[in-house]
């Protein structure tokens, strides 16, 4: 066992960093039960505490206090197909009892689908892609301190598949890697339509995306 300072260091299977949960296995579904677990603890408390019959005062209490602890540094953890078991269902379930609560509506029978587009609400694995395509954009155009480096190479010839705006696709030699940020990001920002990055502003490409995947 190693040793510092003669203390024996022991091992961790996680360990929190920068608020997120980091598994020696590299798969996020530590990190997905800790928020959902908190997420839904912060949506009991607001049933239990917050007694008002108001929708929009419902609406902003959940969009205030219970989606953005599922939401804090997604573009790192979303969930990827095949890794992270049941991974994005459990984080969307956080939503959908958010909505039966804005709306006091508890009856098994009502449809949790149309209250969510009454309400207007997209799911959170839109809205996850969403910030990682604004990511990938803030990256591309030096809008954080990210160095894209070797890692956002243009193609030297285009093709059908390709346009202007579009990266090399990063090679993966496992699947954590093919769906890791980039790899999986590049792939995706290689399929949005060209017109989307025309006289384009940060402002205006979250809006066209989020329009795009309504």
């Amino acid at each position: 066992l190693p040793i510092l300072h003669g203390n024996i260091l022991g091992s961790l299977d996680s360990v929190k960093y920068l608020g997120l949960h980091i598994s020696k296995d590299l798969k996020w579904n530590t990190h997905i039960s800790k928020i959902t677990a908190k997420a839904n603890s912060t949506l009991g408390f607001l049933k239990r505490n917050l007694q008002v019959k108001s929708k929009s005062i419902r609406e902003k209490a959940y969009m205030s206090l219970v989606r953005p602890q599922v939401e804090y540094c997604s573009s790192v953890w979303d969930p990827r197909p095949r890794i992270e078991n049941q991974g994005a269902h459990r984080v969307e379930m956080v939503q959908r009892r958010g909505a039966r609560w804005t709306l006091n509506d508890f009856n098994q029978e009502s449809s949790v689908t149309n209250m969510l587009n009454s309400l207007g609400w997209r799911s959170l694995e839109q809205r996850r892609s969403d910030q990682r395509l604004t990511m990938l954009y803030k990256i591309s155009n030096s809008l954080v301190a990210i160095d894209p480096g070797p890692r956002l190479a243009r193609p030297s010839r285009k093709s059908r598949h390709t346009h202007q705006y579009s990266f090399n696709i990063p090679r993966s030699p496992t699947q954590h890697h093919h769906l890791s940020f980039s790899p999986r990001t590049v792939r995706q920002w290689n399929s949005l339509p060209p017109g989307i990055f025309d006289n384009c502003t940060l402002g205006s490409f979250k809006a066209r995306v989020c329009k795009l995947q309504h």
